[in-house]
């Protein structure tokens, strides 16, 4: 009887604190994590349904993903999932038969369907059932297809000297590049900054404390902006700059053949010592010149690019993988949106690197970049432009660079993948391939 009544004695302090977890943490009880997927009106009305929509859920700390598929009443139910924060992303494929006989539009390929919610809550405390309302994906347009952001060897190669990025036509029809916008953005890169400066459910910068931030702008400043340390724009008259489906352009930070090396514009000659480890940027569509450096050498063959703002002393991505990549385009004047310093700096002098506030409304496409699986840093883009993150894995100065990865093929046309995320919609090369695919 002693044994029994020792065994139930636990068996109530065990009960016991279970019951005061529940009560202090109520969002770690578990609990049945219920999406409802919507179409917006038009495609409601056309009498499409959300049945088969995918929905992946991640939480924040990166586990999962957890997938599931919707039923015919548009229900998706995670059962036994531990309440926190999570990600939750829906997607839809419809075929081509099947949307041009619901609704009558003629397409020449698969429409995608889709949406996501960030940073949403579920426990027994708050709302356990979400709503996405699926919304038809844009097809085509401009996409950012490769980006060489690691450089070469220090020794051997070039450093970052040889940096590029090429956007591509993902379209069936002309578009024309002129106006087209690049932005850098770094976002937080330490653990030292002070808790009061950064947004707790993300752990970026919480950019409604920078100095200088327009007060019009302060109640959605951390989720209707990106925040760029450089920006560029491909000049133009509006129909200059013709690139055809299923071609593209390439942007080097130096416009030459690094695999011979070049002269600087103080006399010196650049030597290559292992020419496969670079590559040949002398026929590239445009490069940027700030004349910061003798090694920013202009290609007087190659066009330049307009800098809006650079807080650098080159156009240049760090090589580690800390930045992300934003392609927009707008009729607004850039060159007078708002400038401010990231919220942890709290003394404006002439030399203060400042950030361009971006509207994301105008991002056409983005890619968060991070240093490596294991080393990751709060994303700088909203899920509504890049869910995910992607990175080269031999890091820095190893000649690798991310390419989007080739979904189909339409006759000679290469139609890229574009899922809006680029842990998926990226793999790399080993060596950067100007104008390659994979």
């Amino acid at each position: 009887m002693k044994g029994i009544y020792c065994w139930c004695s636990l068996l109530v302090l065990w009960l016991g604190l279970i019951s005061c977890r529940l009560e202090l943490d109520p969002a770690l009880d578990v609990t049945t994590i219920q999406i409802k997927i919507e179409l917006e009106p038009a495609l409601k009305n056309a009498g499409l349904s959300p049945i088969g929509t995918e929905v992946v859920l991640e939480d924040r700390s990166g586990k999962g993903p957890w997938r599931a598929i919707a039923n015919a009443e548009g229900i998706v139910r995670f059962e036994e999932m531990v309440g926190g924060t999570y990600q939750v992303k829906a997607r839809r494929l419809i075929q081509i038969d099947e949307y041009r006989a619901h609704t009558g539009i003629p397409v020449d390929e698969d429409v995608i369907l889709m949406d996501s919610l960030v940073n949403q809550s579920f426990s027994l405390a708050a709302p356990q059932q979400a709503t996405i309302t699926l919304r038809v994906k844009p097809a085509g347009g401009w996409l950012i297809k490769q980006v060489y952001y690691a450089g070469s060897d220090t020794l051997n190669g070039v450093g970052i000297r040889d940096q590029f990025i090429e956007l591509y036509n993902n379209s069936n029809a002309d578009l024309y590049a002129d106006s087209l916008y690049i932005g850098f953005l770094s976002g937080v890169q330490s653990k030292t900054i002070p808790a009061e400066y950064l947004v707790t459910a993300t752990g970026q910068y919480d950019w409604s404390k920078s100095l200088n931030i327009p007060d019009p702008s302060k109640a959605t400043t951390n989720t209707a902006y990106s925040y760029a340390h450089t920006v560029v724009m491909i000049p133009g008259t509006g129909s200059q700059y013709r690139v055809r489906p299923g071609e593209s352009i390439v942007i080097a930070q130096n416009a030459q053949n690094h695999k011979i090396g070049y002269t600087t514009t103080d006399g010196k000659k650049l030597v290559t010592k292992r020419p496969e480890m670079t590559v040949d940027l002398s026929t590239a569509d445009f490069e940027v010149v700030l004349g910061r450096k003798t090694t920013d050498v202009d290609n007087i063959a190659v066009p330049n690019l307009r800098v809006v703002y650079c807080a650098n002393l080159a156009w240049e991505m760090n090589p580690g993988g800390t930045d992300a990549i934003v392609l927009f385009r707008t009729k607004a004047n850039v060159m007078q949106w708002p400038k401010v310093p990231t919220p942890n700096v709290r003394i404006v002098t002439s030399s203060t690197p400042l950030q361009v506030q971006i509207p994301n409304q105008y991002i056409l496409d983005g890619l968060d970049l991070q240093p490596s699986k294991t080393l990751m840093y709060p994303k700088k883009l909203p899920a509504s432009v890049d869910a995910g993150s992607q990175y080269v894995p031999k890091g820095a100065y190893s000649s690798q660079s991310l390419i989007r990865r080739t979904s189909k093929s339409i006759g000679l046309r290469r139609v890229l993948m574009d899922s809006q995320n680029s842990t998926s919609d990226f793999g790399y090369f080993e060596v950067a391939q100007p104008r390659g695919f994979q």
